[in-house]
């Protein structure tokens, strides 16, 4: 998962550019602006990751107000937040870096890599198994053990 947070949206323009982990290539996407909806920021972010991942992607958009509440209201947002979910397993951090090149926007405008966001620092190791309970309540399925 990345985060790109736009603080003080003004509907002006910016370009997102992806460096590859692997072969460290930069991938400079089509001008946003700061007001997109997440499926237009999805539209114009997605080829990356499926050029080079084969994966697509969901994007969700949070607005917040100057209190810091979450608002609907884009005339009253002071700060939006796109979070990418790549919709496939990945072995590796999906972006090594991601540059912002400002145009026509004075938004301030950061990214969060995935390996920021990790959830589990270390990486969790051992075996695992996964228990679900069906919708009877009593019955339950459980995997064979998961190796990491």
């Amino acid at each position: 998962m990345t985060n790109i947070t736009i603080v003080n949206p003004d509907g002006g323009q910016y370009a997102l550019g992806f460096v590859d982990p692997v072969s460290s290539t930069l991938h400079v996407g089509p001008r946003l602006h700061t007001n997109f909806t997440a499926w237009e920021f999805n539209l114009a972010v997605r080829d990356f990751y499926w050029k080079y991942y084969g994966a697509g992607i969901d994007v969700e958009k949070v607005m917040y107000d100057a209190d810091g509440s979450v608002t609907r209201n884009a005339l009253i947002s002071v700060k939006s937040v796109y979070t990418i979910y790549v919709l496939r397993s990945v072995n590796s951090a999906t972006c090594k870096q991601i540059t912002v090149q400002k145009i026509s926007t004075s938004a301030t405008i950061t990214a969060q890599l995935p390996k920021d966001l990790q959830l589990s620092n270390p990486t969790m190791t051992g075996a695992f198994k996964i228990k679900c309970t069906l919708k009877d309540g009593a019955s339950q399925n459980t995997t064979i053990d998961i190796y990491t």
